[in-house]
This record gives structure tokens, sequence and C-alpha cells, in this order.
């Protein structure tokens, strides 16, 4: 009758608690239960449905499957590929799949695979479903086998005509029939080795199965035109590399070196003068393999008649050394850009093609993946030194770069990222020592107190606290967020504070002025100027609970200098600014002033922590 009772048994098995569940409809599937609340004692027990003599589905079975079939009458009208994937739910039927495709051709190679090798053109749409086939008869839950087992399970009970599988495909197909020129199949997982997917086919209103065979139909027209297509890529990505290599490989390499030679001299620095040796310049390049040596002809010196080129390796415990003896001098080429300076091509290989001596005038070749640095000796015509250059940077000889690297060469050559050379100098091969910082004249106010006006208490919310802002600009957010980034401080804040209680009873015409000025606390306000356009600092006060203005005054960074500079008091004495503070509205406040700042005023630096200030006697301002 479609009903179930749980049981609640305590550890003397006396019941505790019935609970009885009834259900409107027939039950389906399996149910573990125990016979008149016995514990622990389990048995397996078929719903109504499994009993049926023919195989039907649950009502949400049904909804999926008319939900793919709809799916797969939508994509049958177009010319995009497309998959439609149904899994049973069922435990007592092998693992696998029943699938319709557009083409046979995707029950040859995964989907995964076909959408790499093809670049995503063959990607198929794809639609996947799960449903329960009911009252198939067979022993629940199934035997646990083994995975060989398995296997044999999967050969045997799945051959052509299998009883089981026929009655799943009758269920199956009264919803998903196959549309016109698509195919249906059970596919296993895994097949590979194991089994090959069945294919369903109908002729005069009956439905027959046969494997799938990979040389014929969909399946070989595919193989060959995707052979063809690979073959024909291969063949026209070779025949577009071999061009490249063989026609413009030159050129693309000529003006690499180029630049790898200008980006590498941009890059030099020199530490030290030793002598009367010269400045030694030399750059890596890959084509041709080898190194590239600059320096600038010596003038005012004797003119030299051969040259000994010299190659270190400098490694630890031994020195190796390559040399080219008795270069003529006349023979060494210039620089196109510069008739001026020098340039020697020093090959890895014993002997390069077109080079300027000859094979038995070098003693051996460059060894790659080591480091090297060069050296020049001028020598007159009876091989007497007459100068020698300083040692070159050292070089890290790389491997020549084989034909497959070309495309990378292209894209470097083509496709550039610009890069800002000096930086990249700073960043691989300088320290920083500095912290960032924005050097300033930075302006210091302490002892900062305020007086307030003896009508305050006409202010709105005049018992409110306020807070005092300095900043150095056109706007106060943009000098906030400068000084929130740590490199510079043209913004400054003071805590919040109260008028006097007395000021707000309505006595203020009869409190002295020391009795309407209150102490501003906190550590002094520090602001300092981005460069020297900027004239004027800006006062405001703030409401403390919403951050509105209410009083502002502007000031000039020379008045502030000037009050800093005179002589109040003696030089002992700190030097004191007065500023007043007016509301930007009489309806706001119908006074000359709101408030009156005054604070000591002097000056700091904020280039380096370690520089002392100097004495205000000897300090001046330069307009």
């Amino acid at each position: 009758d479609g009903s179930m009772m749980l049981a609640a048994t305590a550890t003397d098995s006396t019941p505790l608690l019935d609970i009885a569940f009834h259900t409107e409809h027939a039950a389906t599937g399996h149910f573990i239960s125990a016979p008149d609340g016995k514990l622990p004692v389990l048995q397996t027990l078929r719903g109504e449905w499994q009993d049926r003599d023919k195989p039907t589905l649950a009502p949400e079975s049904e909804e999926e499957l008319k939900r793919i079939a709809a799916w797969m009458a939508r994509r049958s009208a177009t010319t995009r590929p497309w998959v439609a994937k149904i899994r049973l739910r069922n435990s007592n039927v092998p693992c696998g799949s029943w699938q319709v495709v557009s083409s046979e051709a995707y029950f040859i190679v995964r989907l995964e695979l076909l959408a790499l090798i093809s670049g995503t053109l063959l990607r198929p749409d794809l639609q996947q479903g799960t449903v329960e086939v009911l009252g198939l008869k067979k022993e629940w839950p199934p035997k646990v086998l083994s995975q060989d087992s398995v296997a044999c399970d999967i050969q045997a009970n799945h051959s052509r005509g299998d009883p089981l599988m026929m009655k799943i495909f009758h269920t199956l197909v009264e919803y998903i029939k196959p549309p016109h020129g698509s195919t249906l199949a059970w596919v296993p997982d895994d097949y590979v080795g194991m089994s090959t997917p069945i294919i369903f086919t109908q002729r005069a209103q009956k439905w027959r199965t046969v494997y799938h065979k990979v040389f014929t139909g969909q399946s070989l027209l595919f193989l060959a035109a995707l052979g063809l297509n690979l073959t024909a890529s291969i063949v026209l990505a070779s025949l577009l590399l071999f061009a490249i290599t063989r026609y413009g490989k030159e050129t693309i390499m000529s003006r690499l070196q180029s630049d790898t030679v200008a980006v590498a001299a941009s890059q030099r620095i020199t530490m030290k003068q030793t002598g009367q040796a010269w400045r030694m310049f030399a750059t890596f390049v890959d084509h041709p393999h080898g190194v590239i040596m600059r320096w600038t002809k010596q003038t005012g010196e004797q003119r030299p008649t051969f040259l000994w080129v010299y190659a270190e390796e400098s490694i630890v415990g031994e020195c190796d050394e390559v040399c080219i003896e008795r270069i003529k001098h006349e023979k060494v080429p210039t620089m196109k850009e510069n008739s001026s300076i020098s340039e020697f091509f020093f090959s890895v290989e014993h002997n390069q093609p077109g080079s300027i001596y000859q094979a038995s005038q070098r003693s051996k070749p460059l060894q790659a993946l080591r480091c090297y640095r060069f050296r020049v000796e001028a020598m007159d015509a009876d091989e007497n030194t007459l100068c020698v250059s300083d040692w070159s940077n050292e070089l890290f000889i790389a491997p020549q770069s084989s034909v497959f690297e070309m495309p990378l060469f292209l894209v470097k050559e083509f496709f550039p990222v610009p890069t800002d050379s000096l930086g990249y100098f700073l960043d691989h091969f300088a320290d920083r020592h500095v912290n960032g910082k924005t050097p300033q004249q930075m302006l210091v106010l302490s002892n900062i107190s305020i007086e307030f006006h003896r009508n305050f208490k006409d202010l709105q919310d005049c018992d409110e606290p306020f807070y005092l802002t300095l900043f150095a600009g056109d706007a106060r957010d943009d000098c906030e967020k400068e000084t929130f980034t740590g490199r510079v401080k043209t913004f400054a804040k003071s805590e919040l504070f109260e008028p006097p209680r007395d000021l707000l009873m309505n006595v203020g015409d009869f409190l002295e002025d020391e009795q309407k000025k209150i102490p501003l606390g906190g550590e002094p306000l520090r602001v300092g100027r981005l460069n020297d356009q900027l004239k004027q600092l800006t006062f405001r006060m703030h409401w403390g609970s919403s951050g509105e203005d209410v009083a502002e005054a502007k000031v000039d960074w020379a008045d502030l200098q000037w009050e800093f500079e005179q002589d109040k008091g003696g030089l002992s004495q700190p030097q004191t600014i007065e500023i007043d503070l007016v509301c930007e509205s009489k309806q706001v406040f119908d006074e000359d002033y709101l408030v009156c700042l005054t604070a000591h005023v002097s000056f700091e630096n904020s280039i380096d922590s370690g520089c002392k200030e100097i004495d205000r006697i000897e300090r001046f301002f330069a307009e």
C-alpha cells in the first residue's frame, strides 16, 4: 500500500517510538528495512513498480526524456554537430550510457580529444540526462564483482540481442526516437579494449543491433577527412616555417641582433678607468652565433698593426683562455652608424665563414653554457704591446636556437612588448637604497590652540565635537590619497576637540580670552608641498559626526616662511602664527571669524632621517 514504518529501539530492545508514513502512490524503487522492527536484521524490499511485467519509467524520468527529445529536435534542424547522453540510475546494469549522435564519428574519439585536435571546431553541442527504468526484475543490490568480472559481465550481457538491453531500449525509444540522420547506440564507459558501442538500427519496422565498425560509413569518412586535415596542416606549417627560415630568417635575426645590441648598450655602465686601457663592450647574439665586441678607436697613440683578441673563462681553480692572434688592424670593420667605433665578431665556432682571420690563427672554439669575458691587445709590426683594453662585461654563451624557436622570434620582432631599458636595468642590475619617498620641505605646526568666538553658541550643532584638516593641494581628497600611499605627506588631520562648556551656556560675553581657548592635543601637524608652483595651504574645520566643512582659511606658503623668519622675542623663542577660520556663508555664522588657530611654526626636511636640521640663524629660503 506504499506505507513505510520507522522504529526506534533502546539498547534493551524495548520499542521507544514508531513512525509510519503513508504515500498516495505505489512505492517505487527498493527499500532496506528491518522486519517487525528487529534490528540489526535488514532485508531488501522491492517497490510495487519493480514487480511489473513490463519495464516502465518513473514520472520524473519521463519528463527528463521529453526534455532531451525536444532538444534533439531543435538541434537536428541546424547544421551544428550534437550529442545527447542518457545514463541510467539503476545499479543492476553495467556502466555506460545511451547516446544519440549526429555523426558516428563521435564514437571513434573522445569528445575532449576531438575538440583538442580540431581546435574546438568539431566540438559538438552536448546534452546529458539521468533516468531510472523500473521493473527490470534483476537481483538488487547487485553482487560485488572484481574489475575483471565486470568486464566479462559487460561482454556477456551486451552481446547482440541481449534481453535486458532490448527491454531498456524499447522503454527509452518511445521517448527519444532518433531524428533523421542520427544514430542511437549504447556506449560502455572506457570501452577501449573491453567492448565497442552497440548501434541500434531500424529496418522494416524492426530494430536490430550491430557492433560499431571504425572503417565503414561515416567513421571512415571522418578518419579520412581528419587525416587529410592534419596532413595538410603539417605540410603547410612546414612549408611556411621553411620559407621563413630560408628567406626571412636573415632579415629577422639581423633586426633582432641590432635590437639586442642597442638594448645592451643602453644598460652599460662604467665604474672606473685604469691606466692606458680603453673601454671594451661585448654583446652575445644568437645569429650569427657569437659575441660582438665594440671599442672606440684610440687617438693620440701609435697606430697598431696587429690585434690579439682574448676570451677568458673564469672557473674556480683554473682559467681557460681562447685566443685569436695576429688579426690585421686595417681589416677590423667599423660601425655603419659611427666610423670611430671598431666592431669585431668573435664567433662561438672555431672558424666562421666570412671572418677576417684564418682558422689557424685561433686556438679553439668557445664552449656553450659557459661564461666568458673579452679583451683586445694592440701590437705594432714587431709585435710589441702598445696598449691593452679593459676586460669586457661577463657574458653567458647560450646554445644556438633551433628552427622550432622561429615562431618566438617572429612574435618578438613583429609584436614586441615595449620595455623601458633604464627601468629594466634598475630592476635587474641595481640595488635600490631609497624608500621611495618624495623629498619635501615640511611645515610643522606644534602647540596648537583653538580660540572660539564669543558667539560660537549661535552655530548650529555647536555642542558636537570638531576636528581640523590641513592640506597642500587643490583638492582635499587627492591630497589624502597621496598621503595614504606613504610617498608624500600633503594632508594632515587633528584629533577631535570640543568647545568649552561655559561658552555654550550663554556666558560668552563674560569670559576672558583664555577661557575661550582650548589646547589641541595629539602630535604636531606636518604637511609639505609637492612643487613650488603650489602657493597656498588650506585649513578646514569639520563636524566630527558628518565630516562636513564648518569653516575654512587659506594661507600663503610664503607668509608662513616669513612668519618663521621674523624675530619675535629673540631667536630662542618659537615663532607663532594666528589664522582665522571663517564660515563660507553668513547664514551659517554671521561673524568675522568662527575660531582662531594659534600655533608654533617650524620647518623640517623629509629627504633623509639622518640629515640634521641646521640652526635657524643659518637657514634661508630662496625665492
